[in-house]
């Protein structure tokens, strides 16, 4: 056998031979420490994302319907916002004809009424009032200051009836 003290370890004769993708470093380590920290990194992420305070799963989402009235009349189209307690982002379903349907987040949601009408354009009023805007119709107690605050179950009928009064 020939020794060659010339040579010194690289990428060709170091523990990156077989694995040239792989950085030195990791390549060295045994492989019941690299599958350990593995391993420890997917519990983690599942921890952190698995389920929220209740128990329930992270964004579980059920069926929603039901009807929408504004001053006593079926409201023609709009939107019924599910906003979830726990934090997840919140449910938009479309109202036509004062009927909606759609999904929302189980658990406890507060709920959002909204209906938008066109403002024509007001030129001289200042920056912005050259352009089209819509308007919120719902009184802001039913929207941005809404305490309406409804369960959405995982199983069983989540069937609601909003009846909502025009802003002042």
């Amino acid at each position: 056998m020939i020794v060659h003290s010339d040579v010194t370890p690289g990428p060709e004769t170091g523990p990156g031979a077989f694995f040239p993708l792989v950085p030195t470093s990791l390549a060295s380590m045994p492989i019941l420490k690299i599958l350990a920290r593995g391993a420890l990194c997917v519990v983690v992420l599942a921890l952190a994302i698995g389920c929220n305070k209740d128990g329930s799963k992270a964004g579980t989402r059920a069926a929603v319907k039901g009807k929408v009235t504004l001053d006593g009349k079926p409201l023609e189209s709009g939107d019924v916002v599910f906003e979830p307690k726990d934090g997840n982002p919140p449910a938009t379903v479309t109202i036509v004809n004062g009927q909606f349907n759609g999904e929302a987040n189980v658990g406890m949601n507060t709920v959002r009424v909204s209906a938008y009408k066109d403002i024509p354009p007001q030129p001289g009023k200042g920056p912005g009032y050259d352009q089209p805007r819509k308007e919120n119709t719902v009184d802001p107690r039913f929207n941005v200051n809404s305490q309406d605050v409804r369960e959405v179950k995982a199983d069983g009928t989540n069937e609601y009836e909003f009846t909502v009064t025009s802003r002042k």
